[in-house]
């Protein structure tokens, strides 16, 4: 299916039963921003979709690879340059969807992946130094501001790949951004 921002087959593909409306309000008031409060979610999901399509990615791959950083810690997907910090953590999608379990929380690991020029300065040993938190709160969060150079995965991003075909707002602090994906992630082609 081909993404356009007015076509009714688009909206129902997005809404899976819940109106925009609903949605919008779901992703820009709760406490995981998904959605800027200026931001379109029929304007973001339709861009990302014509990005994907041009950068010949497949949702299906890009959710493989992201399951495989938040559920095992496969950091095989990482390239060299970049490393991880994964923390556990459980996250609802704004959809209402399940798990496969029944669950209404995706529980498993965030993954921030950013350049190893962060870690320079922490010590290799101690994974919950001062300096780790220290870097944890200032570098990942940053007052809940993107960071250009550091990707957030969390428990739900495959879930809201693969069947939602949505990777969060631009203005989300949470945005999983393709181009950024295809810079410090091994995805089959790039």
């Amino acid at each position: 299916m081909i993404y356009t921002e007015n076509d009714p087959e688009t909206i129902k593909a997005i809404e899976k039963g819940i109106p925009i409306a609903e949605l919008e309000k779901r992703m820009k008031k709760t406490r995981d921003i998904y959605l800027g409060l200026d931001e379109s979610l029929v304007q973001v999901i339709v861009e990302d979709h014509h990005t994907m399509q041009r950068l010949h990615i497949s949702y299906e791959l890009l959710a493989d690879v992201v399951e495989a950083l938040t559920s095992n810690q496969q950091k095989q997907y990482i390239k060299p340059g970049y490393t991880g910090i994964f923390t556990f953590t459980e996250v609802g999608c704004p959809w209402g969807c399940k798990t496969p379990d029944e669950f209404y929380s995706f529980a498993g690991l965030n993954a921030f992946i950013l350049p190893e020029k962060y870690f320079e300065s922490l010590p290799n040993d101690e994974i919950l130094s001062k300096e780790y938190l220290d870097l944890y709160e200032n570098v990942i969060f940053n007052d809940r501001k993107p960071i250009p150079d550091v990707l957030r995965l969390s428990p739900v991003s495959a879930h809201l790949i693969r069947v939602h075909h949505f990777l969060e707002g631009r203005e989300s602090p949470y945005r999983m951004d393709s181009k950024k994906m295809i810079e410090c992630l091994i995805l089959s082609g790039n």
